[in-house]
């Protein structure tokens, strides 16, 4: 049992491990946009150092949500829902953070326009996940013709709203 755990468990590491190049190949891009942004070289106009970085810093300040989708594309080999599911996910899980910390007396700050608990980069990781596991497991379902409209998407944003709800006050004891 112990072994099968451990190399499932390794398994899983290299997934999660696989599924993380991806958004922090971005990293370097923002980096040198906000460095050459912030530095104001004299041969580079105003205005196009202030672009550069707010463009960096723009990467920067939503990297939760940048690791979101990238987790999610990671663990389903770049289907395009899962990083739906995990945009929505993600914007699901700020909200209700914000309801249950204020419902706990936990201070929140502002995260994407709502006031949240900040899990940061970690929030966003363990959406991405959650994503591309529900998007695997369920993605195969054929709905009857009458549900057609409403297609699979809607029921894996669904499933994943839920399945965060039910798990969410745990999170934020943890954090």
């Amino acid at each position: 049992m112990i072994r099968f755990l451990r190399e499932q468990g390794f398994a899983q590491l290299q997934k999660l491990g696989k599924a993380l190049m991806l958004p922090v190949a971005v990293l370097p891009a923002a980096g040198l946009l906000l460095g050459i942004g912030a530095a104001h070289f004299d041969f580079i106009p105003l205005v196009v150092s202030q672009v550069m970085e707010q463009a960096g810093g723009a990467i920067f300040g939503n990297l939760p949500l940048i690791f979101a989708v990238g987790v999610a594309l990671g663990y389903t080999d770049n289907d395009g829902v899962s990083a739906l599911a995990a945009v929505v996910g993600f914007a699901v899980l700020v909200a209700t953070m914000g309801v249950t910390a204020k419902a706990l007396g936990v201070e929140t700050k502002a995260i994407m326009g709502m006031q949240s608990v900040d899990t940061g980069v970690f929030g966003g990781i363990l959406i991405g996940m959650v994503s591309g596991i529900l998007f695997n497991r369920y993605y195969r379902i054929k709905l009857p013709t009458y549900l057609g409209f409403f297609g699979l998407s809607s029921i894996l944003r669904s499933i994943g709203n839920h399945g965060w709800l039910r798990g969410q006050r745990r999170l934020l004891i943890v954090l």
